[in-house]
């Protein structure tokens, strides 16, 4: 069993196997590839080394795929229980307005447990979201290093499981996982247990020891920081993993400085090391390795999407080529078609003749002109009944906005969100709010379109920074038309 697991500038390799309900690990190897997979597998030498360089790895062909890269876009969403087309076509709805997402991007979802709303129980899930260009680029890379890819995961979703399975998320505790490198720190916040926010930041990979130190160690304590002033659940614990050498230094001066316990990760019971010790390194890959251990009823699987995305284009390029043999074929039928009508054009000109000649009697004439006269009375008719439902139509669609509609938006609004601006124009009310809490916007929007009085409720802007979130919700009353 072959996992892979892509970063931005490096290619880990983890070869295992499963017997008797363990995974063990034989081997494992990380490549820097100094550059993305692509741009470094464009070149023909280093697609040469690099092809020489798995094979003597391992012979094993099939691959399983941990895609831990910035191309990949998170979000955590809360959905009700339903079929999977139906939450494909509701998740796909929220991050095109969310994220400005084109039809272009892949999308999947992991269900991670349950969350109750309004007294009902509903969907947590993580999902999951790339531009199909990307994932093309890595597995058409990958098959030409003769790897056939069988499944797709995320780094996210890889460590997540690992949490879990190694029991690091406790229900009772707020606990903050950090992904420590040389060149960046990606953290990990789950609070009471669950999945409940990400981060990364760049490190300048430059720098003296003591500076990189300081400079890892400040993306954690503001992760604290956020933890605490954005909930009631504090972090209670810090468990660090990764690539960078100075993890237990970085354990120390964070448990001396936060006065947090933080700790190096340890390997999971169900995994065990064939020549090499535990590496903190291995965690994203280990998690995909494991995600038959997660019984989860539905785990993220990029290919699925992308394989359905990639036959749709197929489809329509074989169509197209249909299409030009039969406007081809359609060419020499119409030619037939045409020396056809000429012969039966030429039988029927006696008739035509006698046709004309009837038609130009001036009875006739006078009976046409009549009949004329007529049609264009019954449409100015129609003209005159068409402008008047008009009118009506616009009357009816007038929107009226009261009082009592602003003192319900008001009083639905969570404390966590701090009206800054409100403006109405053409049937358009349009809300800005400031909030530390992201995880309020969507419920929120969510009661607004409940409401009567309201067509539809949209984002118009949503941006975050350090300081906080600023989005800009669009609510369309009720037979109005926005502008």
């Amino acid at each position: 069993m072959l996992i892979l697991e892509l970063r931005d500038t490096t290619l880990q390799l983890i070869l295992a196997d499963h017997r008797l309900g363990k995974y063990r690990i034989k081997k494992a190897m990380t490549l820097d590839l100094g550059e993305s997979l692509k741009g470094y597998g464009s070149v023909a030498e280093n697609l040469t080394h690099l092809s020489k360089t798995i094979k003597y790895f391992t012979q094993e062909r099939n691959t399983v795929l941990c895609l831990n890269t910035s191309t990949v876009i998170y979000r955590d969403m809360i959905a009700p229980k339903a079929s999977s087309k139906y939450l494909n076509t509701l998740i796909r709805h929220e991050l095109t307005y969310a994220l400005n997402l084109s039809p272009d991007y892949l999308l999947d979802y992991t269900i991670l447990g349950e969350a109750e709303k309004n007294g009902k129980k509903q969907h947590k899930l993580l999902v999951t979201t790339l531009p199909a260009q990307a994932l093309q680029d890595v597995v058409e890379t990958l098959s030409k290093l003769d790897l056939n890819v069988t499944a797709i995961d995320t780094g996210l979703n890889a460590v997540i499981k690992y949490g879990d399975l190694a029991k690091l998320t406790p229900a009772d505790k707020t606990v903050l996982l950090a992904d420590v490198s040389s060149t960046a720190v990606r953290q990990y916040l789950f609070e009471q247990g669950r999945y409940a926010f990400n981060r990364s930041t760049k490190l300048n990979a430059t720098t003296a020891f003591a500076e990189t130190i300081l400079e890892t160690l400040d993306p954690i304590e503001k992760m604290v920081q956020f933890a605490a002033n954005a909930s009631s659940h504090p972090v209670d614990e810090i468990t660090l993993f990764g690539s960078s050498a100075d993890l237990e230094h970085i354990s120390h001066e964070l448990t001396a400085h936060l006065e947090i316990p933080t700790q190096v990760i340890n390997s999971l019971s169900a995994v065990s090391f064939k020549t090499q010790a535990f590496d903190p390194d291995l965690i994203a890959g280990i998690g995909t390795l494991v995600s038959a251990k997660s019984k989860r009823k539905k785990d993220i699987n990029l290919l699925i999407p992308y394989n359905l995305y990639f036959n749709q284009q197929r489809a329509l390029v074989d169509l197209n080529r249909m299409h030009k043999l039969l406007s081809f074929g359609l060419l020499y039928l119409s030619a037939f078609a045409f020396l056809f009508m000429n012969i039966r054009a030429n039988l029927l000109v006696a008739q035509i003749d006698a046709a004309k000649a009837y038609l130009n009697q001036e009875e006739i004439k006078s009976t046409l002109g009549e009949i004329e006269s007529m049609r264009t009375d019954i449409g100015l008719i129609q003209q005159i009944k068409a402008e008047i439902d008009s009118i009506q139509t616009v009357l009816d669609r007038i929107p009226r906005l009261n009082g009592l509609q602003i003192t319900t938006i008001l009083d639905l609004k969570p404390a966590g969100l701090r009206l800054v601006g409100i403006g109405y124009s053409n049937a358009l009310l349009s809300l800005s709010f400031e909030t530390n809490n992201p995880a309020l916007i969507y419920p929120y929007v969510l009661e607004l379109e409940a409401l009567e009085g309201f067509d539809e409720v949209s984002y118009q802007s949503y941006t975050c920074t350090d300081d906080g979130c600023l989005v800009t919700i669009d609510v369309t009353l009720q037979g109005g038309i926005a502008q």
